[in-house]
């Protein structure tokens, strides 16, 4: 069985998160997940019956448990909803990924090397673009590429969207400051970094992103 737990928060993310779930299916049916948290931060739009219908969808086609549990948040944030996932978890890794987000087959496993370093408190990865057919889309996406064809394996921030942290060095940081709505992922790998902790950055490892 696998030690890592898939955190992933949601508010109003009723056309996205079928795609989303639906992607790490085939890793939690090959044990390399023990589990999925999906943290619903107060949805007030169809997102909690799409979660219901696929899981139980996915519970009717298959004779083993899906292992997808769905936790609620009261609104405050994506990262109060993070704390809120990774503190139910009880698995030594926790895989960070956002609800607008399609998980690559491989992305977790690119970034489970670079865990076998003791010293390295987390990995990050890349995005690839749900939506080629975008121009928008598509030019925000170069830019993004861009910036992380310059990124290099050693590196100070690490940003939530596909990203693996040491569950204790979570505990020992106190997880996400929730009093920033935004940029809660940098400034925990701000603090992460302070405390002396090491962060590794890998562009092969992508989640698809509905830009």
């Amino acid at each position: 069985m696998s030690d890592v737990t898939l955190v992933i928060p949601g508010r109003n993310c009723a056309a996205t998160i079928g795609p989303c779930l639906r992607s790490v299916v085939p890793l939690l049916q090959s044990a390399k997940l023990a589990r999925v948290i999906f943290v619903d931060d107060a949805s007030t739009d169809r997102t909690a019956q799409v979660v219901d219908d696929l899981i139980a969808e996915l519970r009717q086609g298959t004779s083993a448990d899906v292992a997808i549990d769905v936790l609620s948040g009261p609104g405050k944030g994506a990262g109060g909803a993070r704390n809120i996932g990774w503190q139910a978890a009880d698995t030594d890794l926790i895989w960070f990924v956002d609800s607008d987000c399609v998980v690559d087959p491989d992305a977790l496993q690119i970034l489970l090397q670079h865990l076998d370093a003791d010293d390295v408190a987390a990995v990050g990865g890349s995005y690839g673009n749900m939506r080629p057919d975008s121009l928008v889309a598509s030019l925000i996406h170069a830019e993004i590429v861009q910036r992380h064809r310059r990124m290099r394996l050693e590196v100070d921030f690490l940003a939530t969207f596909n990203v693996v942290y040491r569950r204790r060095v979570l505990a020992q940081l106190g997880g996400f400051d929730e009093r920033f709505v935004k940029a809660q992922d940098a400034e925990l790998a701000y603090r992460a970094r302070r405390a002396g902790h090491r962060l590794r950055f890998d562009a092969r490892s992508q989640v698809r992103h509905f830009h």
